[in-house]
């Protein structure tokens, strides 16, 4: 920290100091009225360096990530870490730092991430002034010193030819030569890929005779190291790429929306630059994409990087074949993406080979096969380049803008497809985090499928007795497929989902319907698109979609509702009904409102919804009552995701009083006593559990009636602990990500005063979620262990109740730190022993085995991993700026072919 007495002499050090070091420092300066403050940090994970002048410095908490305190000081008292950031105002992307104050206590001050720059950049550098040079007479005409005879350097020899070449072999292997000194091998093979498609400059200066080869010089031993270790990226930057590309990555997501269209190309050109060096080629093939799109003229040297890029990605380095190889395996993974990167790069140029003239009703052909495996922006491209060649095509073109506009209003810019992967990181989650995930999932595919198979055997799958595995085996794979769609590994995920796809659709026998899997096949593969793609989840069904759903026989369709009921991957957001109401009918009555609240259910139109929403809230303002509130809060948070934002807190706050006063309203029927109570029990549950699932659709800065809600049901007393841990599940959830982890310790230690175990109650183990959020891991690993001895040393005939407990188990993992949760989740295929396989759809699926794959793929891609409105909000300045190219575009070649 430099006040201003410092910064001076701070920058006189800069400018004496060694260029590696200024390269590790960043700066940022603070003003606090007329102070004026600098801010000087080093980046990178290299030892720290030394300034040459005394000066106060400041060294990281290492409990609370980017709290810095002085070097000769220490925080007291104590206290909890998440106490200690709360009263210092930390939070992700910010830096704050402790000063003493006068009444002996602290002061935090503040600066976000991105107000620091390198200090390279902070530098400027002058010729120094001139000094005239002067001759001095020489007082001795030959001042010669005595001769010294040294050894010679030492020379490599180089290996003599067997036999003489031609000249033509030996101009030949001198040019390979060269290329290969300042190429590699992939360009040579990409140079020789175009050579054959672009006519050579300069063949008609062809000389007959080549000059005669010259002996090629020696070379010291040691040269290439020294030039290595010399070389200007080493120097300056240190050979940390790492921190380079974060430092582009973060300026790249501020300031793109804010720059003009050569900004945005120079920043995307410097990125892809950066992944190209470090081996990223599915990143740098996006960024040169991208910086092609903002240039007017693009770069040929861009154009041919993209190019290059994406041949890297795709594996198609190897150019023997090429074109026609390419055009002639539409099925490899990536080859959309090179075959649309050819075309504009070719398209593009000044004079196109005749032989890509030729390929051109081919290439197109080849790039409607792949849209949707090509990106936005080079799909454009490379149709805009093949309009120009065509000397405006201004019809097809036409056609194509309204094809790429139609996939930009349903879905918006890929993120899989048309965006650097960073944009996946920039949220809770870093990027070693998503890496060990995209690890897991794939690896844990084999162990996985392989448990279900264990299941087989027995003839009684009809009855619900016998275990179904492979249509089982093919959803699990879908559920999998889907985390790796979340994790941003495209093309693993669309081959596993196609592998799952195809096996249920070959499913046949008595008493199944096919097109009760072609649904639920369909569904699955929209699902994973929408993770791919980072679409955010939607209540309902598509038309298409729930027109054939409604069109299934009744059994069909319970199958697939049933499915849809307990897999959240299914239906993240939404209420599935297996039973279409009916096992609710009781609770609702037959009275004039209960019969209109059992029609409700089964509307899908969310206009009529929030209108009939809003005129039952009016009723129960107007007259509470226990005839009322139970039955319309039980319905309406059964439909929360289809009302406006405006009525769920008010729902929310109706919550408390609907739930105690159920007991009153059940009390007014026929059952029995213990009939009577079971029945309370699940629909206090089920309007708990509804609510807290709702809740998490608020944004963090409503999350107050959250926390008021939780406060009012644990002042309810004993008589809410029952309901509130069979629902801890999700409370803990949705607790966790509106952040209210003061409101979870209030929770977890109403629901568990005595820190019992699991071994009286199995369904405690969910209350292990609460102390991980709580911030109290000791607590929350002495709940797992238990689960975990008795899952895996429990007999055989606790199957019926090892199956929830395994489920609770996992889905309390998803809570757990990702190095004690990954290897436990890994171990329950490997350990876990029988489970409940009896169940009514059998004959197509086993439910219990999907509930358990379901909650172990959300624990490894939990919600940390979640687009941030803040990535949502950049997606929609992107597709603003695609839209705009697209129409200037189409509006030139309208403009050149005189069409109004």
């Amino acid at each position: 920290m430099l006040s201003e007495a410092h910064q001076a002499e701070f920058w006189v050090s800069c400018a004496a100091a060694d260029a590696a070091l200024s390269a590790r420092l960043e700066a940022a300066l603070v003003s606090s009225g007329s102070d004026n403050r600098l801010v000087v940090r080093i980046a990178g994970k290299r030892p720290t360096a030394t300034l040459s002048f005394p000066v106060a410095g400041y060294c990281p908490d290492p409990r609370v990530p980017g709290l810095f305190v002085p070097t000769d000081r220490v925080i007291r008292p104590i206290l909890r870490v998440r106490e200690l950031a709360r009263e210092l105002g930390t939070k992700a992307g910010t830096v704050v730092w402790l000063e003493n104050s006068s009444d002996f206590g602290v002061v935090p001050h503040s600066v976000s991430e991105f107000s620091f720059r390198p200090v390279t950049e902070l530098l400027e550098y002058q010729t120094p002034s001139a000094t005239q040079l002067h001759t001095l007479p020489r007082t001795d005409i030959f001042p010669l010193e005595r001769f010294v005879v040294a050894n010679d350097l030492l020379v490599v020899p180089e290996a003599q030819p067997t036999t003489p070449a031609a000249p033509e072999e030996a101009t030949a292997v001198q040019d390979a030569a060269l290329l290969t000194e300042e190429s590699g091998w992939l360009r040579r093979s990409f140079q020789k890929l175009v050579s054959k498609l672009v006519p050579p400059r300069g063949t008609e200066d062809f000389q007959e005779n080549p000059p005669e080869e010259q002996a090629p010089a020696p070379q010291l031993v040691g040269e290439r190291v020294v030039r290595k270790l010399a070389s200007p990226d080493a120097l300056l930057h240190g050979h940390d790429w790492t921190a380079r590309r974060q430092n582009l990555e973060s300026r790249l997501f501020i300031d793109l929306p804010r720059l003009g269209p050569t900004g945005r190309a120079e920043r995307w050109s410097e990125l892809a630059g950066v992944y190209s060096a470090t081996g990223n080629a599915t990143d740098a093939a996006v960024c040169w994409m991208n910086a092609v799109w903002e240039s007017t003229t693009p770069s040929p040297t861009w154009l041919e990087q993209w190019l290059l890029a994406e041949s890297r990605s795709a594996k198609l380095t190897d150019t023997t074949g090429g074109l026609e190889r390419w055009l002639s395996e539409p099925g490899r993974p990536g080859v959309g993406r090179v075959v649309a990167a050819y075309t504009a790069t070719l398209g593009l140029t000044p004079n196109p080979p005749p032989e890509f003239l030729a390929a051109l009703p081919r290439l197109l052909a080849f790039l409607e096969l792949h849209f949707d495996d090509i990106p936005v922006r080079g799909s454009w491209l490379a149709r805009y380049a093949a309009a120009r060649v065509c000397d405006g095509d201004a019809l097809g073109l036409a056609r194509w803008r309204d094809r790429v506009l139609a996939r930009l209003a349903e879905r918006g810019p890929g993120l899989d497809l048309d965006e650097p992967s960073f944009l996946r990181f920039h949220g809770t989650a870093s990027a070693e985090r998503f890496q060990a995930a995209r690890e897991w999932v794939g690896r844990v595919r084999e162990p996985a499928l392989g448990w279900i198979q264990k299941m087989a055997g027995g003839k009684l799958r009809w009855a619900g007795l016998d275990a179904e595995t492979d249509c089982t085996a093919a959803y699990a794979q879908f559920m999998l497929a889907w985390g790796l769609g979340c994790l941003g590994e495209r093309t693993r995920a669309k081959d596993w989902a196609a592998r799952a796809r195809k096996v249920v659709s070959r499913v046949t026998g008595p008493g199944v319907d096919s097109a009760a899997h072609a649904v639920l096949g369909d569904l699955f593969l929209l699902r994973v698109r929408d993770a791919q793609e980072g679409r955010s989840a939607k209540p309902g069904l598509p038309l298409e979609l729930q027109t054939r759903l409604e069109a299934l026989p009744e059994l069909a369709r319970f199958a697939v509702d049933r499915l849809r009921e307990h897999s959240q991957i299914l239906e993240p957001v939404d209420r599935v009904r297996a039973f279409r109401g009916l096992d609710h009918k009781a609770f609702w009555g037959n009275d004039e409102l209960g019969e209109r609240l059992f029609v409700l259910t089964s509307r899908n139109n969310r206009q009529h919804i929030a209108d009939e929403a809003n005129e039952l809230l009016r009723i129960c303002h107007e007259n509470p009552s226990t005839a009322t509130v139970p039955r319309v809060i039980f319905t309406l948070l059964d439909l929360a995701p289809w009302l406006d934002r405006t009525a769920l807190p008010r729902v929310l706050d109706l919550l408390p009083a609907a739930v105690d006063w159920s007991e009153a309203w059940l009390a007014s029927g026929k059952w029995n006593d213990a009939e009577r109570s079971n029945r309370l029990f699940r629909y206090q549950t089920r309007m708990l559990s509804a609510g807290f699932i709702a809740a998490a659709s608020l944004d963090p800065d409503m999350a107050s009636p959250v926390s008021d809600l939780v406060r009012r049901l644990v002042s309810s007393g004993d008589r809410m602990r029952g309901p509130l841990l069979a629902t801890s599940g999700q409370a803990f959830r949705v607790l966790r990500q509106l952040r209210l982890g003061g409101t979870a310790e209030t929770l977890v230690r109403f629901l568990d005063p005595g820190q019992s175990g699991v071994r009286r109650d199995p369904a405690r183990v969910a209350l292990a979620a609460g102390w991980y959020a709580a911030g109290n891991e000791d607590a929350g690993n002495r709940i797992l262990d238990e689960a975990r001895e008795r899952l895996f040393l429990g007999s055989n005939a606790d199957a019926r109740i090892r199956t929830p407990l395994a489920v609770a188990y996992a889905e309390a993992l998803g809570f757990a730190p990702a190095r004690i949760a990954h290897g436990r989740l890994e171990e329950i295929f490997q350990r876990l022993g029988p489970i409940d396989v009896m169940g009514s759809t059998n004959s197509y699926f086993t439910l219990r085995p999907l509930q358990l794959i379901d909650a172990v793929v959300r624990a490894v891609v939990t919600d940390e991993f979640a687009l941030g409105p803040s990535v949502r909000g950049w997606l929609d300045d992107d597709e603003f700026l695609i839209r705009g190219r697209i129409h200037r575009d189409l509006a030139t070649v309208l403009r050149d072919q005189e069409i109004k």
